[in-house]
């Protein structure tokens, strides 16, 4: 049994519900069996990227996200929301879960702006392959949530890391 190294209950539940649907022919879910209504309380966070080497459009990008950046994403590229020197590590991150196929979980910082300041989070991301019925990788489901924040107080086991020094740390996990 795979030691999950997801931390946050909504992401353990999106994760359960992608492990729960029935492989398509690349081993991975079929989109079609995707159904938003099992999922309605993670759809804020969630984000539908359409696989298109060598971007990735956003095809949804949910309220709580677009709340959390000030902006809404929706039609433009994934890579858009990464820091420039992110860009090459997270470019081949977002390949392996296309290629191998397999299931992604990140964790990262980022700064939003708030009230006038900048505001530094602790995210937790999870990237899940879908396939069409010919077993072609067409869309990923990601979700982001937040784990930790300037100011707060949260109990999150991160290997003895903590929120100011864990900048990016990569898991995939089989498909």
């Amino acid at each position: 049994m795979i030691k999950l190294p997801i931390r946050h209950p909504h992401t353990k539940e999106l994760f359960a519900y992608w492990t729960s649907l029935k492989p398509g022919n690349g081993q991975v879910p079929l989109w079609s069996d995707f159904s938003p209504a099992k999922v309605v309380k993670l759809l804020p966070n969630i984000l539908v990227l359409d696989v298109q080497e060598p971007n990735l459009p956003i095809r949804l990008f949910g309220t709580g996200l677009v709340e959390a950046l000030g902006r809404d994403m929706t039609g433009q590229d994934y890579y858009d929301l990464v820091p420039a020197e992110m860009q090459v590590a997270q470019r081949e991150h977002m390949g392996k879960v296309v290629s191998t196929p397999a299931c992604a979980v990140s964790y990262s910082k980022f700064v939003v702006e708030r009230g006038g300041r900048e505001i530094g989070l602790l995210s937790e991301s999870i990237h899940m392959p879908m396939c069409a019925a010919d077993g072609q990788i067409t869309r990923i489901v990601s979700m982001n949530s937040v784990v930790g924040g300037e100011g707060e107080s949260y109990v999150v086991d991160l290997g003895g890391r903590t929120k100011e020094d864990l900048i990016l740390e990569r898991f995939l996990l089989p498909a």
